[in-house]
């Protein structure tokens, strides 16, 4: 558990240099463990388009199920998205 939260931290650290290929080799394989905080980061990943084709509704999936597996902040994140609008997602 106390590795997994640094490797999020890594994984966050690589985002904000613009890293994404470090970012990205941290969090895949944390996502095909189901961790939320990792699930959350890639669905934000996919709404940015930081490392990853632009997709919102790969986004939108990727933070549904961060939420469903319990990480608040993808719930902030999905909430603003829809608030706000992104890519072809329209703003409520």
């Amino acid at each position: 558990m106390k590795q997994t939260k640094v490797l999020i931290e890594k994984a966050s650290q690589a985002f904000s240099n613009k890293d994404h290929e470090t970012a990205l080799s941290i969090l895949l394989p944390l996502v095909e463990e189901a961790h939320p905080a990792a699930t959350g980061m890639l669905g934000l990943a996919y709404q940015l388009g930081a490392g990853v084709e632009q997709n919102s509704q790969k986004a939108i999936s990727l933070l549904q199920r961060a939420v469903e597996l319990g990480d608040a902040y993808a719930a902030h994140s999905l909430g603003r998205l829809y608030m706000m609008g992104a890519g072809d997602v329209k703003a409520d």
